[in-house]
C-alpha cells in the first residue's frame, strides 16, 4: 500500500533527510529496510536515512559524554520517587526521569572526565512555581534520624497548609540515597525523617521540595547543605 503525502522534509542536523508519515499503515510501524528507517516520535511516523556508523566511538568527547550520563543516571535512580512527581507535569511524551536527566546532566556534574562527581548544590530534583520551605534547617540529635524544621509561611502566596513535604538524603562516599515523598504538611514546621541503619555517623546531602497534597504544582527544590547523623 502507498504511503499518503510525505511531509516535512527537512534535513536532519546530520543532514540526512527525514519525512513525516501520515494516514498510513507504514506511519504506525517501526524497523528499517535497507538504508531507511521508520520509527515513531512524540507519536509521529518518521522515515529517515540510517545514520552513518560512527567510526571511532570512544572520542574524549564520547567517552566523558558516556560517563557522565551514566554517572546522572546512577544518582537519580536513588531519587526516583521524588523525580517522579517533582518532573511529571514536564513530562510531554517523555518520562520525568527523562526530564530530570536533562535538567542535570549539564548543570550538576562537576569535574573533568574521567574524574567526574555530582553536584549536590546544583542538584534539582523538582521543578515548579508552589511556594518553597521558609528558614528549612537540618540536624541530627537521635540516632540513625534526619531532622527538618522550618517556619510555615501558610498563606503566602499559593502556599497551603496541606502541601506535602518531600526529602532526599544522600551519601557522597557510600553513593547511596534514601527518598520519601508526601509526608510533612508545610504547617507542621518539623519532620523527623528515620534513615537506615548505615546512615549511621556518615555525612548526608540533605534536598528537599513541596508538592500540593493533590500533585497538581510542586516547588522548585531546595539544597539544605549537609549533616552528620549521630
Amino acid at each position: 500500500m502507498r504511503s499518503q503525502a510525505l511531509k516535512n522534509k527537512n534535513p536532519r542536523k546530520d543532514g540526512a533527510p527525514m519525512a513525516r508519515l501520515k494516514n498510513s499503515i507504514i506511519g504506525q510501524a517501526n524497523g528499517s529496510v535497507g538504508n531507511v528507517v521508520v520509527t515513531q516520535w512524540k507519536g509521529i511516523g518518521v522515515m529517515r536515512e540510517k545514520p552513518q556508523q560512527v567510526h571511532n566511538p570512544k572520542t574524549p568527547a564520547q567517552l566523558a559524554h558516556r560517563a557522565k550520563f551514566s554517572l546522572m543516571v546512577a544518582f537519580l535512580a536513588e531519587a526516583t520517587d521524588f523525580v517522579n512527581i517533582g518532573f511529571k507535569h514536564l513530562a510531554d511524551k517523555k518520562s520525568a526521569f527523562n526530564v530530570a536527566m536533562q535538567e542535570n546532566i549539564g548543570n550538576a556534574v562537576a569535574g573533568d572526565y574521567p574524574d567526574l562527581s555530582i553536584d549536590m548544590e546544583e542538584v534539582t530534583l523538582s521543578r515548579g512555581k508552589l511556594r518553597k520551605l521558609l528558614n528549612p534547617t537540618i540536624s541530627s540529635t537521635v540516632a540513625n534520624t534526619l531532622e527538618l524544621n522550618w517556619t510555615d509561611n501558610t498563606g503566602n502566596g499559593n502556599a497551603l497548609d496541606t502541601d506535602k513535604l518531600m526529602v532526599f538524603a544522600y551519601d557522597t562516599d557510600s553513593l547511596d540515597g534514601y527518598c520519601e515523598v508526601k509526608v510533612a504538611n508545610r504547617s507542621e514546621t518539623g519532620y523527623q525523617m528515620a534513615l537506615p541503619f548505615e546512615f549511621s555517623g556518615k555525612e548526608i546531602h540533605v534536598i528537599v521540595g513541596l508538592v500540593k497534597a493533590d500533585g497538581a504544582k510542586v516547588s522548585n527544590s531546595q539544597y539544605l547543605g549537609r549533616v552528620t547523623i549521630v
